[in-house]
């Protein structure tokens, strides 16, 4: 199965939304990924440690995280507070 996990994390905002996704991505394999708006920059420096290693995304905006038309996954797990509730019922239609 392959899952985006969509949250922000690392820094200021804290490392728990970008922790829980880790712990499940890594079970999941390269074929997922953590999706990651604000806080992206010390998520990915952080990751480069990960083993085993897990792939991070920027978010495409900050209404828009991932091209749902385009989307090379299976399902998306949101974990985030401020996300627009229209954009996440869209991801259940994927």
């Amino acid at each position: 199965m392959r899952i985006a996990y969509v949250c922000q994390g690392g820094g200021s905002i804290g490392w728990g939304h970008v922790t829980r996704g880790r712990a499940l991505l890594e079970s999941l394999g390269p074929s997922s990924a953590l999706i990651v708006g604000s806080g992206v920059d010390a998520v990915e420096a952080w990751a480069r440690t990960w083993r085993p290693e897990v792939r991070v995304g920027r978010w495409m905006t900050p209404q828009e995280p991932l091209a749902l038309d385009s989307a090379d996954v299976d399902a998306v797990i949101v974990d985030d507070y401020g996300l627009d509730a229209a954009w996440i019922e869209a991801s259940t239609r994927m």
